[in-house]
């Protein structure tokens, strides 16, 4: 073994040891995600519609796809409780004959969703990793393992750790097991934060 590599397991081992020990490991992306999300609702797909932009580069000329899928919100559970419709935006859809294939989040007209979204432009969101938290399609069948209320709860645990407010007015069933918050410096001496 390289004599360069040893003092980088030895660093290695220690922190492993020591961060469980301080109740201090990496934020899962859940977390992260909650903390940068504007909009976390639940809501169904009712319409979608493409949005093709031309591109121009020194060289070149392109076109790049957009589906714009409408969120009619059933409940909000971090931000503003009276959003009713918003409007999420991902890359892919059509483009007259071609179709660009989708490179996040897609869906189709019926699906039920909880979402955890980013807004980039007036009432239009996108979706970042670990976005979708709980899904339920009708045209496939397909749905998430968890259940919704497990979902739910599993958000808000995470908002109240984050001293995030939580927009809905209903009890919400928390999850059993913890989730703690980093242990101040000495976890930010630890694992740096983006």
């Amino acid at each position: 073994m390289s004599h360069k590599i040893v003092p980088f397991l030895a660093l290695f081992v220690c922190l492993a040891l020591i961060m469980p020990a301080l109740n201090c490991a990496p934020r899962d992306p859940l977390t992260e995600t909650v903390i940068k999300a504007d909009l976390i609702a639940l809501g169904t797909i009712t319409d979608n519609r493409t949005d093709v932009v031309t591109i121009v580069s020194d060289n070149s000329t392109g076109k790049r796809a957009y589906t714009i899928f409408t969120l009619s919100v059933e409940k909000v559970i971090k931000g503003n409780p009276d959003t009713k419709e918003v409007l999420i935006k991902v890359e892919g859809g059509p483009i007259g004959e071609a179709y660009q294939v989708p490179t996040g989040a897609y869906f189709a007209i019926s699906d039920r969703i909880l979402a955890l979204l980013q807004l980039k432009e007036d009432n239009i969101y996108t979706i970042p990793y670990a976005g979708i938290v709980w899904f339920e399609s009708t045209t496939t069948g397909a749905k998430s393992i968890e259940r919704l209320p497990d979902s739910i709860g599993r958000i808000a645990k995470n908002m109240l750790v984050q001293d995030i407010p939580i927009a809905m007015d209903e009890t919400i069933s928390m999850p059993a097991g913890p989730v703690k918050r980093p242990d101040g410096v000495n976890c930010r001496l630890l694992i740096p934060r983006n």
